[in-house]
């Protein structure tokens, strides 16, 4: 399940990249930054950390972060929302927003976003001895139960929502042309270069 998470991350991050950088028109590319931070938002209000993560992900990524042009047309409301979802999903050692945030997500039906877990696992695993005077570390086995622990609080309360299979279908073609050569940055990049070049 861990592999899927970390793909569906990956894959919605390219899709959203793919989509704007595909677009010709800047009015159209800037319309289409306003409806993805919409969704960020939308997802995050409902706790879904993971998706709200990777579009953001997307809408800070090199092919699109330079595209000046097309971010000169955003309306105030959707540079704010970017600089909120930025600010909650910054990176640093502690991730102290988004983990408030997951704090008080735990009564509600949440999607967390399962990259701070495995930084979490790893670090206590590498951190802390398996061993210490000669005898087993139980400190580090609770540290690292508490992790996935709170990984499994999440799946105790489930989402109302009924699954549209005609966006699953598409998404699952859209998934898979971004594990080619369409999703690859050298391609993304070289899409924002055409749309948007390099002011001389």
């Amino acid at each position: 399940h861990i592999t899927a998470l970390v793909d569906f991350f990956n894959n919605m991050s390219k899709l959203v990249q793919h989509t704007v950088v595909s677009e010709p028109k800047v009015k159209q590319r800037a319309a289409l930054f306003s409806k993805f931070a919409d969704i960020a938002m939308i997802c995050r209000e409902q706790n879904n950390f993971l998706m709200s993560y990777a579009i953001s992900s997307a809408l800070g990524s090199t092919p699109l972060y330079r595209l000046k042009k097309t971010k000169e047309l955003l309306p105030q409301r959707t540079v704010d929302k970017i600089e909120q979802l930025k600010e909650l999903y910054k990176k640093g050692a502690s991730a102290k927003p988004y983990r408030s945030a997951l704090k008080h997500a735990v009564t509600n039906p949440c999607v967390p976003f399962i990259g701070t877990t495995m930084k979490d696992l790893t670090f206590t695993h590498d951190g802390n001895k398996d061993m210490v005077s000669g005898m087993i570390n139980f400190y580090k086995r609770v540290l690292m139960s508490d992790s996935i622990q709170q990984l499994n609080q999440f799946q105790r309360k489930r989402y109302l929502f009924q699954p549209v299979d005609f966006i699953q279908k598409q998404l699952r073609s859209d998934f898979k042309m971004m594990e080619g050569k369409e999703g690859t940055e050298g391609y993304l990049y070289d899409r924002s270069l055409e749309i948007e070049p390099r002011e001389s």
